[in-house]
């Protein structure tokens, strides 16, 4: 059995603001739901073998909130500068590529790719507002013998 957690990143700065979209920070608000959902998903008990996430300000900030609240250390942490702006085929397969040793891993990413994915694992829709997660069960013993539709959602969360 293995399980994908999906979480997209806690609110952003807008991007009218100036600057750069890749390098927007969470706002205060974003800050406070990102803490809360590191409690959430602690409160579930949640293992990770490891957590992936955007190199992306935005998901940086919310990996490092998450990761310090589920005591996850350096080693179980992966930045993964493909996610910003990847399809939710190139989500696919990154998922299908995973090490089988892990059996539960935490992907922090962006809309929509990451909604499209979760829709395609589980052939259930999932609004993913800032700062929220879903988690996937997939009874397989492998990654790459995943398919469209084989996911059943676990649990989810929103802040």
């Amino acid at each position: 059995m293995k399980q994908i957690v999906l979480i997209r990143h806690a609110e952003a700065e807008n991007s009218y603001l100036g600057g750069s979209d890749f390098d927007r920070d969470l706002t205060t608000e974003g800050i406070t739901h990102a803490i809360q959902l590191g409690r959430e998903l602690n409160t579930e008990g949640l293992e990770v073998d490891k957590l992936i996430f955007s190199t992306a300000q935005r998901t940086k900030e919310t990996t490092r909130y998450i990761s310090e609240l589920l005591n996850l250390s350096e080693e179980k942490l992966e930045e993964a500068p493909s996610i910003y702006n990847a399809s939710v085929g190139q989500l696919y397969e990154m998922i299908q590529g995973l090490d089988n040793t892990m059996n539960s891993v935490v992907l922090v990413g962006h809309n929509p790719a990451i909604s499209y994915l979760a829709e395609y694992l589980t052939e259930e829709f999932y609004s993913f507002v800032p700062a929220s997660a879903v988690a996937i069960e997939l009874d397989v013993e492998e990654w790459n013998h995943i398919v469209k539709g084989f996911g059943t959602i676990k649990f989810t969360k929103r802040m």
